[in-house]
Order: C-alpha cells, then sequence, then structure tokens
C-alpha cells in the first residue's frame, strides 16, 4: 500500500468498492473488500484492482488499520 501511494502520490485517484463484507474473527472484526483504483488525472484510463483488509483499531484516527493489500492478477481476483 505504501509504495502505491508513493507511485500515485501526484496523481487524482478515483476509489470504487466493488465488493465488500464485513468480518468478525474471535475478537478482531474489520473489513474485506476487493476495491478498483483509477487513475483521473490527464485524462489517464490506468486502474488497478486490490484486495484489501481492515480491521477495527481504537487508536487509529479513522478507526481502521490496514493489514492487507495485494493487487490482483486478473479481473476475479482470485
Amino acid at each position: 500500500m505504501s509504495r502505491f501511494i508513493e507511485e500515485h502520490a501526484a496523481d487524482e485517484i478515483t476509489v470504487h468498492v466493488q465488493e465488500a463484507d464485513y468480518f468478525f474473527v474471535d475478537t478482531e472484526h474489520g473489513i474485506k473488500a476487493i476495491i478498483i483504483l483509477e487513475d483521473v488525472s490527464q485524462n489517464s484510463t490506468d486502474y488497478d484492482l486490490v484486495k484489501m483488509s481492515m480491521s477495527q483499531s481504537a487508536s487509529s484516527p479513522t478507526g481502521y488499520t490496514v493489514f492487507g493489500w495485494e493487487k490482483c492478477e486478473n479481473l476475479e481476483c482470485d
């Protein structure tokens, strides 16, 4: 995730949620999602499909901490 942010710091990125599910395992809970990150700066049509997982965190300003970030190799994100 950090590398993606560094590579696209000057770009205008639109985020689309393709699918999302809430999970609860033991005492941990959060969101697992497949998102589309589209570079819309300078009429670009570049996009990345990413699996992202976040857990709730009281110490995070957003209330969530990202613990999984994987670029998908195909459109199904297998």
